[in-house]
């Protein structure tokens, strides 16, 4: 059985160490590399982490700490950097949290009509996937069965990627170079739950996560390399099974 994570109540203990530990260094806003292609580029460090910390001690939620939280793509490169250890990370998806509860700052995952019902995110990653080669020739599995998955290796290379044919190819090649033989599954009907904590859905992202980590333990493989910061985080802190080795892709390359 999967522990249950109290997710408000960690959020609540990542605002609550960040509030008593940041030392205003700034580096985890310097080694940011969504702020230098954001209109926070321009914006004194000393001042986004002051309006941050008074904002979640019930101050005014302003544009800067708006744009902070929604501008993140949860690489976790803040969180590595920190000196005083605080998971900056998860004051993050924190930051998130209390935004959402915010009535004036509703959002719903994107979705259009389409054949009377709505496309979700995950069908426009099908389309988009779709118009740059065929189904047929893809180089990556939506899933794998239980009884073909063969190999110690997998790649999970997550939800987005597959809009990035051109990408995956060029990784795979490497990879092929390297003689380094894995099974290559994009997400999709499996998620890490990301999109949906994005948009303030806690429960469903943890649903999310623990159906992924299920599905990964009961294809048995040795060794989980994730492309995807936020899918390696998720399955990290869900990862059950101590036989099964799980590392960022970074690890495979180096």
């Amino acid at each position: 059985m999967f522990k249950k994570i109290d997710i408000i109540g960690h959020y609540c203990e990542s605002v609550e160490n960040f509030i008593d530990k940041c030392v205003h260094c700034g580096i985890c806003i310097d080694e940011c590399h969504c702020i230098s292609v954001s209109f926070l580029e321009n914006i004194d460090q000393e001042r986004i982490i002051e309006e941050t910390k008074d904002a979640l001690m019930g101050g005014a939620f302003t544009k800067n700490v708006v744009e902070r939280a929604f501008a993140c793509t949860r690489c976790g490169v803040c969180a590595d950097v920190c000196p005083e250890e605080i998971n900056v990370y998860d004051l993050q998806q924190a930051l998130r949290w209390k935004i959402l509860g915010k009535e004036r700052f509703k959002l719903s995952p994107v979705s259009v009509e389409g054949n009377n019902r709505a496309l979700n995110a995950w069908d426009i990653d099908d389309m988009l996937a779709s118009l740059q080669v065929k189904p047929t020739d893809q180089r990556w599995k939506d899933s794998a069965s239980f009884n073909t998955f063969a190999g110690d290796t997998l790649l999970f290379i997550g939800c987005h990627a597959r809009r990035h044919v051109s990408t995956i190819d060029t990784l795979l090649d490497i990879l092929e170079k390297l003689d380094i033989k894995l099974t290559v599954i994009a997400g999709g009907k499996v998620c890490c739950g990301a999109r949906f904590s994005g948009d303030g859905m806690y429960v469903e992202a943890e649903n999310a996560g623990i159906q992924l980590v299920t599905y990964l333990e009961k294809l048995k493989p040795k060794n989980v390399y994730v492309q995807c910061p936020s899918c390696f985080l998720n399955i990290q802190k869900l990862l059950r099974k101590e036989e099964m080795s799980l590392l960022n892709l970074g690890m495979l390359m180096n």
